[in-house]
C-alpha cells in the first residue's frame, strides 16, 4: 500500500515539476499571459499543486494514524533494556562462577 501510494507521490511531484518548467519556458519568452496554452499549464499547475498538498496531507494523516497504533521504543527503553540485559549477564557470570566454585558442572 505505502508503496502505491509512494508511486503516485513521485508520479505528482513530477508532473508538477514539468509543469513548473513549462510554466517558466512560456514566462521568459513573454507569452505566458498571451497563449491559452499558457492558461492549460498554469490550470494545471495549480490543480497539480493543490493535488499534491491534498496527497501530502492524507499521507501525514496516515502516518499518524499508523505510529499512533504501533508504539515505537524510546530511546530510554532501549538503554534500560541495554542495561537489564547486561545485569541479567553479570548475575548469570557470577551464578555460573560460583556453581564451579562448588564443583558443580557448568550450565
Amino acid at each position: 500500500m505505502f508503496t502505491a501510494l509512494r508511486k503516485a507521490a513521485l508520479i505528482g511531484l513530477a508532473l508538477t515539476e514539468r509543469a513548473k518548467e513549462v510554466a517558466d519556458e512560456l514566462a521568459k519568452k513573454g507569452e505566458e499571459s498571451q497563449t491559452e496554452e499558457a492558461r492549460r499549464v498554469r490550470s494545471f499547475f495549480e490543480s497539480a499543486e493543490k493535488g499534491e498538498q491534498e496527497l501530502n496531507q492524507k499521507m501525514s494523516d496516515l502516518g499518524k494514524r499508523i505510529a499512533g497504533n504501533v508504539r515505537f521504543p524510546s530511546r530510554a527503553d532501549i538503554e534500560r533494556l541495554e542495561k537489564e540485559l547486561a545485569d541479567l549477564t553479570a548475575q548469570f557470570r557470577r551464578w555460573e562462577a560460583s556453581r564451579r566454585e562448588k564443583g558443580e558442572p557448568a550450565a
